[in-house]
């Protein structure tokens, strides 16, 4: 996965970076595989990134989206809807999930 960043800017205002990014691949990489990548390259936590979108491109092998990079968890609890916060959290299996696993097996 190859992440470029076609466009950043700086909101002192907010206390944060807001960064448009491109990625060349074939599938669309999931939000942690985005997080990871964008912290890699911006030494920065991947706790305070939130990924606005990630779209793959109809016809294309690229993905485009937008992320903001937070200087603090306060600011980036303040400022960011909860929606997007819950998006970008690990996804646990629910108790149902597991017991199916475990009847397969």
């Amino acid at each position: 996965m190859e992440l470029n960043i076609t466009n950043e800017v700086q909101n002192p205002v907010l206390g944060r970076k807001e960064i448009e990014f491109e990625i060349n691949t074939a599938v669309t990489p999931s939000r942690e595989e985005i997080k990871k990548k964008l912290a890699a390259l911006k030494n920065a936590k991947e706790e305070l990134i939130v990924i606005k979108y990630a779209r793959q491109l109809f016809g294309e092998h690229r993905v485009v989206g937008k992320a903001h990079i937070y200087k603090s968890a306060e600011m980036l609890k303040r400022v960011e809807p909860k929606y997007l916060l819950e998006r970008g959290k690990k996804k646990e299996k629910s108790t149902e999930a597991q017991k199916t696993e475990e009847q397969k097996e």
